[in-house]
């Protein structure tokens, strides 16, 4: 009886080692990414960055190597989020920056500063699509009262940002260093290039804070996913129909999110998310200077009803260059809006042969001409000190900008 007993106990003792080490082994072998997610070679990394024509030094380091596989493997639904955005945003992104003679691919940075989420806010403060703290945004016009935050603005805040960004090429001359000093000042800038001699973003990158360090690499990699997506069998999380097509007024009485709610019928969300500058949920008198989008339907609806008093901005359909049309055309182009719109119909992005999101023509634009001189406050979006203006600096540095 007893070595029945005992033969029982060996199998029970054995099941359980089974089923306690086996789960053990199983998360201590590496796992190989499915192949389906496209996880390629360095080789073909290093080749891929190669080809993308930049302004900027893009370079395939460790970190940048470590991003992209975040991305692209370990949160893939990360990047097909902001990728859908993306779809959204990238159109305005490109006319502003174009008019101020700004590298297309700066567009990526606002997916690194905020994810493409203009209420977005950091724990020090900064916000908006392009993280401004208070006092950058008032030294580039974007105000805040109790009513408006106009760094949640998309259309304003791109144009100050892309303003910013003009201040500091100029100061440098590199559009990567000019990157650098956006995110941790130009006096921390300064400084690495003192201490370390060098005269780009790489030479002096060790002698920067932590997270500059990291904020190029991680900007390179979502270039990088922006541009070849497709390839690692990502698919743009897709945007819902009220944002696809769109129209912007101008307001010129006082107007309530339940009052547009009332005439149009729209979700108060939908309202929300097309007008993030707005606080209170209500847009305040400013002489037209404060504008309402809305999906192109119910714009009409509440532009011509009788309480109130709304002024349609002019908008036309984009022009699309001849090598960028499919042999198969896009059906149901809808209208998109002008610059004061602050999002931008889907229908505006022209993908090419391959899918890739494409959405306009790179021609290289020449600078503004330099006419005006304006002192450069040394504080950036993202420095997590209080922010006042250091006035050695401004007797150090003195940088022209260019006129708006």
């Amino acid at each position: 009886m007893s070595k029945i007993f005992n033969i029982a106990k060996a199998i029970f003792v054995g099941l359980l080692l089974i089923l306690i080490v086996e789960p053990v082994l199983a998360n201590n072998v590496t796992k190989t990414p499915p192949s389906e997610y496209g996880v390629v070679s360095d080789d073909v990394l290093e080749q891929r960055i190669r080809n993308l024509y930049s302004q900027l030094d893009l370079r395939l380091t460790p970190e940048v190597k470590k991003y992209i596989y975040d991305y692209t493997v370990k949160h893939r639904y990360s990047a097909e989020d902001f990728l859908g955005r993306s779809e959204m945003y990238f159109p305005m992104f490109q006319e502003k920056l174009s008019e101020k003679g700004l590298p297309d691919e700066i567009k990526c940075l606002a997916i690194v500063e905020s994810n493409l989420k203009p209420t977005a806010v950091s724990p020090h403060g900064a916000t908006g699509l392009w993280q401004f703290i208070q006092s950058t945004g008032e030294m580039y016009d974007l105000d805040k009262s109790k009513y408006v935050d106009d760094r949640r603005d998309p259309v304003k805040s791109t144009e100050a940002a892309a303003d910013f960004l003009l201040d500091l090429y100029y100061k440098y001359n590199d559009w990567t260093l000019a990157l650098a000093a956006y995110n941790c000042g130009p006096g921390n800038v300064n400084k690495a290039i003192r201490r370390s001699g060098g005269s780009d973003y790489w030479s002096i990158r060790s002698y920067l804070p932590k997270e500059t360090q990291m904020y190029i690499p991680k900007l390179i990699a979502v270039i990088y996913v922006t541009q070849y997506y497709y390839e690692h069998n990502l698919t743009p999380k897709e945007i819902d129909l009220e944002f696809q097509n769109t129209r912007t007024a101008k307001v010129w009485e006082g107007l309530s999110f339940a009052e547009v709610k009332k005439i149009s019928g729209l979700s108060m969300d939908v309202i929300k998310k097309l007008n993030p500058q707005y606080i209170r949920n209500y847009v305040p008198k400013n002489n037209g200077e404060n504008l309402l989008t809305l999906p192109a339907n119910e714009m009409f609806d509440v532009a011509y009803a009788e309480q109130t008093q709304l002024e349609l901005i002019n908008q036309e359909i984009p022009v699309v260059l001849e090598e960028e049309i499919l042999e198969e055309p896009i059906v149901g182009v809808a209208e998109v809006s002008t610059p004061a719109m602050d999002l931008i119909s889907i229908a505006s992005i022209v993908p090419n042969d391959i899918n890739r999101l494409t959405v306009a023509h790179n021609n290289p634009v020449k600078l503004p001409e330099i006419r005006e001189e304006r002192p450069l406050v040394a504080v950036s979006p993202n420095d997590n000190r209080k922010k006042k203006p250091n006035f050695s600096v401004l007797k150090e540095h003195t940088i022209v900008r260019a006129p708006r």
